[in-house]
C-alpha cells in the first residue's frame, strides 16, 4: 500500500488522473469501433444473404418442372431439359456444399466476434454468391427460352379469343337478319365455344402440339365467319328480301295479264321461270351451307334474269295493246297502196299516150315488187288468225311491212309528181312559144316603126329562122308523145336566141336615133368649121348605109373637139 502510495507520489496525482482519463477514453473508443466495425459487417453479411435469398428465389425449379412437363409431350426437349437439369443440380450443390458452409463461417466469426477474419469471408461469399445469381438468371434464362413457346402460345389464344368475340360481336348485330334464313352460323359459333374448353384443357395438360391444333381450327373457322359476315346481310337482303319481292310480283304480273287475256305463252316464260327457280332454290342452299363466295353475283345475275323477263313482258304487253290499236290501219295502209298502184297504172297509160315517160319509170317492176309486200301481209294476216306468233314477231313484222310500205306511197307519189312535172313543162313550152311570138311581132313592129330600111333588110332572114324555130317547137308540141327533154331543150334555145336578136335590134335602132340627133346637134357647127362639115358627111353617108355604130363615132368625135361636153349635157338634160 505504501509502495503504492509512493509511486503516487513520484508520479503525481494530476498525471495518473490524467492517464487514467486517457486509458478510460481509449477503451471507449476501442469498444465503440469494435461495435461499430461489427454493425457494418453484419450488414455486409445481411447484405449478402439477400443477396443469396434472391438467388435462390428464382422459380428454377418450377420452371424447369415445366421444362420437364414439356419435354414430354416434346422428346425433342428431352436432351435440353437434361442439360439445364444436371446444371441446376450444379448451383444446388454449389449453394449447398460451398455456400451454405461460407454463410455459417460468417456467422461464427461475427458470433465470436473475430472480426479480422469476417470481411475475407465476407467478400469472398460475395464473389461466389453472384457467380451464383449469375449463373442462376442464366440458367433462368434458358429455362425461359423453352418456357416461352407455352407464354407465347397464351399470347396467342388471348388474341384469337377476342378475335373470335370481336367476330361473335359482329354477328349478334347482324343476327336478326340472318339467323333464320341461316342457323348454321350460330350453330358454328356454339361449337366453336365447346373448342375453346378444349383447348383450355390441352394447354392445362401442357398438351401442346393438341392445342396448336385446336388454335389453327379456331382460327380458320373464326376467318370464316368474319368472312362470311362480310357477306351475309347483302347476301341475305337479296335472297331473302329483294329477290323473293321481284320473283313473286313477275308471277303475280304473269298471272294478271293472262286473266285479261294476254297471250303470254308464245314468249317461253316457263321455261325461263323454271331455270331461274332451280338456280335460285340452288344459291340458298349453298347460302344455308355457308358457301357464299360468288353468291351475291349469281343473285344479281338472277335479279337481271327477272328485270329481263319482266321487259320481255313489258315489251310484249306494249306490242299487243299497240297490235290491238293499230293492226287494221297496217292492212289497211297495204290496200290503199294496192289500190293506188291500180289507178297509177291508168294514169300511166294516159300519160304514155301523151309524154314519152322516162326509161326509170317502170310500174310494172315496182308492183312486182309491191305483190311480194302484199303477200307477205297476207301470210301476217293468217298467223294472226292462228295466234301462232308473240306479238312482239307481230309487231316488228307490222312495223317493217309500214316501212316498206311508205316507201312504195313515196315512190308512187314521186311518179304523180313526175308526171305532174311533165304537165307542167309542157305548160311552159307553150307559155314560151306564145312569148316567143310575141317578142317576133315586137321586133318587127320596132324595126318597121323605125324606118331604117337597112335594118328591116338585115335582119328579115333572122325574123324569118325566129318563125321557122317557134313552128318547129309548135310541131313538137303536138306530135305526140312529146319527147318534153328534147322540147324542154329547144325551147330554151329558142327564147334565147329571140331575145338576142330583140336586143340588138333594139340597140341598132337606139344606135341610129342617136346618130341622127349628135348629126342635128353637129349642124349648128356646119357653117362654121369645114372639118365640121366633112366629119357630119361621112357619118350620113355611114348613116344611110346602115353602119350607125360606126356614124355615131364619128360625130361624136368632132363634137368633143369643137365643143367638149355640151353634147353629153344636152344627152342629160334629156334625160332629165
Amino acid at each position: 500500500m505504501e509502495q503504492i502510495k509512493s509511486y503516487i507520489d513520484e508520479i503525481g496525482m494530476n498525471n495518473l488522473l490524467i492517464i487514467g482519463g486517457s486509458i478510460i477514453a481509449l477503451l471507449v473508443i476501442f469498444i465503440i469501433y469494435r461495435h461499430l466495425n461489427k454493425k457494418s459487417m453484419l450488414k455486409k453479411a445481411n447484405a449478402v444473404e439477400n443477396k443469396l435469398a434472391a438467388a435462390r428465389s428464382l422459380p428454377l425449379q418450377y420452371r424447369l418442372g415445366r421444362v420437364q412437363t414439356l419435354s414430354k409431350s416434346d422428346p425433342l426437349l428431352l436432351p435440353e431439359y437434361e442439360r439445364l437439369s444436371a446444371k441446376f443440380s450444379e448451383l444446388q450443390s454449389k449453394q449447398k456444399d460451398v455456400i451454405t458452409l461460407l454463410m455459417n463461417d460468417i456467422d461464427e466469426q461475427l458470433y465470436f466476434g473475430k472480426m479480422r477474419k469476417v470481411k475475407p469471408l465476407i467478400n469472398e461469399a460475395n464473389e461466389i454468391i453472384t457467380a451464383y445469381e449469375n449463373d442462376c438468371i442464366s440458367l433462368l434464362t434458358d429455362i425461359e427460352k423453352i418456357t416461352e413457346v407455352e407464354n407465347v402460345r397464351r399470347v396467342e389464344i388471348i388474341k384469337i379469343k377476342e378475335r373470335f368475340r370481336n367476330a361473335v360481336n359482329d354477328y349478334n348485330n347482324i343476327s336478326a337478319k340472318v339467323d333464320e334464313f341461316v342457323p348454321q352460323v350460330k350453330i358454328i359459333l356454339d361449337q366453336t365455344q365447346d373448342e375453346f374448353l378444349q383447348l383450355e384443357e390441352c394447354m392445362n395438360k401442357q398438351e401442346f402440339e393438341e392445342a396448336n391444333r385446336i388454335c389453327l381450327r379456331i382460327v380458320s373457322i373464326t376467318e370464316k365467319i368474319e368472312h362470311d359476315i362480310a357477306l351475309l346481310p347483302s347476301i341475305v337482303g337479296l335472297a331473302n328480301v329483294l329477290f323473293p319481292k321481284q320473283y313473286n310480283d313477275l308471277i303475280e304480273r304473269i298471272k294478271f295479264l293472262e286473266n285479261q287475256g294476254y297471250i303470254l305463252s308464245k314468249l317461253d316464260l316457263e321455261d325461263s321461270i323454271s331455270a331461274i327457280d332451280s338456280s335460285f332454290n340452288l344459291i340458298v342452299e349453298q347460302v344455308k351451307a355457308l358457301r357464299l363466295d360468288g353468291r351475291d353475283a349469281e343473285l344479281e345475275e338472277l335479279l337481271n334474269k327477272v328485270t329481263e323477263v319482266s321487259e320481255l313482258i313489258d315489251v310484249e304487253e306494249g306490242a299487243q295493246t299497240e297490235y290491238r290499236e293499230n293492226w287494221n290501219l297496217v292492212f289497211s295502209g297495204i290496200e290503199n297502196v294496192n289500190r293506188e298502184f291500180n289507178n297509177l297504172f291508168a294514169r300511166y297509160e294516159l300519160e304514155n299516150m301523151r309524154y314519152v315517160i322516162p326509161s326509170d319509170i317502170n310500174i310494172q317492176d315496182m308492183y312486182d315488187e309491191f305483190k311480194i309486200l302484199y303477200n307477205e301481209s297476207q301470210e301476217l294476216a293468217e298467223q294472226i288468225e292462228l295466234d301462232s306468233h308473240s306479238y312482239v314477231y307481230i309487231i316488228d313484222k307490222c312495223k317493217s311491212l309500214v316501212e316498206r310500205n311508205n316507201a312504195f306511197e313515196e315512190r308512187i307519189r314521186n311518179i304523180y309528181e313526175t308526171f305532174d312535172g311533165m304537165h307542167l313543162q309542157e305548160e311552159r313550152a307553150i307559155k314560151e312559144l306564145e312569148n316567143i311570138n310575141i317578142i317576133i311581132v315586137e321586133i318587127k313592129s320596132e324595126i318597121k316603126n323605125s324606118h331604117l330600111p337597112m335594118i328591116n333588110a338585115s335582119y328579115k332572114d333572122y325574123i324569118k329562122s325566129c318563125y321557122d324555130e317557134a313552128a318547129n317547137i309548135s310541131n313538137m308540141i303536138n306530135s305526140k308523145p312529146i319527147e318534153l327533154s328534147l322540147l324542154t331543150i329547144k325551147v330554151d334555145e329558142t327564147r334565147d336566141l329571140i331575145f338576142k336578136l330583140y336586143e340588138n335590134v333594139h340597140n341598132l335602132i337606139v344606135t341610129a336615133q342617136m346618130v341622127e340627133e349628135a348629126i342635128v346637134f353637129g349642124n349648128r357647127y356646119r357653117s362654121v368649121f369645114i372639118e365640121v362639115n366633112t366629119e357630119l358627111t361621112k357619118a350620113e353617108v355611114l348613116y344611110r348605109n346602115g353602119e350607125y355604130t360606126k356614124g355615131l363615132s364619128t360625130v361624136l368625135d368632132i363634137i368633143d373637139k369643137i365643143a367638149p361636153g355640151e353634147y353629153e349635157k344636152i344627152i342629160q338634160t334629156k334625160a332629165v
